[in-house]
């Protein structure tokens, strides 16, 4: 009773920490081994905190493997407390630095809008907001999941079934933003590195997304499958349609609506190509749509 010392487990998991009757009991670390998180926590590979009799109850901490604070609150038999989600740190996501420039956003083909647009430097992510990190942002909030999909939530899928109102949601509580339907545009293109394919990353379709004719099985597919564009970008051609904010002056701005972009699993070739555009209503979601972000 009350001894101190290391367990190990065949999955590498390891504890350190105090015992009570061959139990963790008491003050405790407790490492997750390679290839799953803690307890269905997203991200984080070790707690540091309280025990009871195995379970962690008290306060606790959560870092990943870099050794970052993901999560802080209290835990009650394994689970996060009531007021945990509240407490929740930010996700820490990965962006890829886009140095701006001047372009030509649209394309030289009947019923596309040309236009020369300057862009500011920007961070934007590398991979379409997951169903894990939307869910995690829900938890946190009690912001409602949407609607699940026939094929069900699967963590590394891009979220579907956001309306514009729900990825603006998970913006502002993450320190994000939605991007313009430019900068999507001049990153797709590959920014001041861009090879003018027609599709982000390559003139072959097959080769860096997923769509209507490569998506047998009527679902997206695993964000960051596919080939990355010139920026190390993933899918921004196909997997789903993405939430972008319309430009100012824009007939899209004056009235209430939001512009999709990259084309989906769902859609046809053409309208995964780097310039197709989709005015839509802001309140549209569907089994296709998910966004990704910008840093503020």
């Amino acid at each position: 009773s009350g001894e101190n010392g290391v367990q190990k487990y065949p999955n590498g998991d390891k504890y350190e920490g105090n015992f009570e009757y061959g139990k963790k009991h008491g003050q405790g670390t407790f490492t997750a081994g390679n290839g799953h998180d803690i307890n269905d926590l997203w991200g984080c590979k070790r707690y540091v905190g309280e025990w009871q009799h195995n379970f962690k109850s008290g306060n606790g901490q959560c870092f990943d493997n870099a050794g970052k604070l993901m999560h802080i609150g209290i835990f009650q038999n394994d689970i996060p407390s009531e007021d945990y989600p509240n407490r929740v740190l930010k996700l820490d996501m990965e962006f890829v630095s886009v140095k701006g420039g001047t372009f030509i956003m649209g394309e030289n083909l009947p019923g596309v809008v040309r236009s020369e647009v300057t862009i500011a430097d920007f961070e934007i992510s590398c991979y379409e907001v997951t169903v894990q990190q939307f869910r995690t942002f829900c938890e946190a909030t009690k912001w409602p999941m949407p609607q699940a999909p026939l094929w069900g939530w699967v963590n590394d899928y891009p979220i579907v079934h956001v309306s514009l109102a729900d990825a603006k949601a998970f913006c502002e509580w993450n320190n994000c933003r939605l991007p313009t339907e430019a900068e999507w545009e001049y990153a797709a293109r590959g920014g001041d590195s861009s090879r003018n394919t027609i599709y982000s990353g390559s003139n072959s379709l097959r080769e860096v997304a997923y769509f209507q004719e490569n998506s047998k099985e009527n679902k997206p597919h695993k964000v960051g499958g596919k080939k990355y564009n010139e920026l190390k970008i993933y899918d921004m051609s196909g997997n789903v349609s993405e939430w972008c904010l319309p430009l100012e002056g824009t007939i899209e701005y004056y009235n209430d609506k939001a512009i999709l972009r990259g084309g989906s699993w769902a859609t046809q070739g053409e309208q995964c190509r780097v310039y197709n555009r989709i005015p839509v209503s802001a309140s549209k979601e569907s089994f296709d749509i998910g966004f990704r972000v910008v840093k503020k």
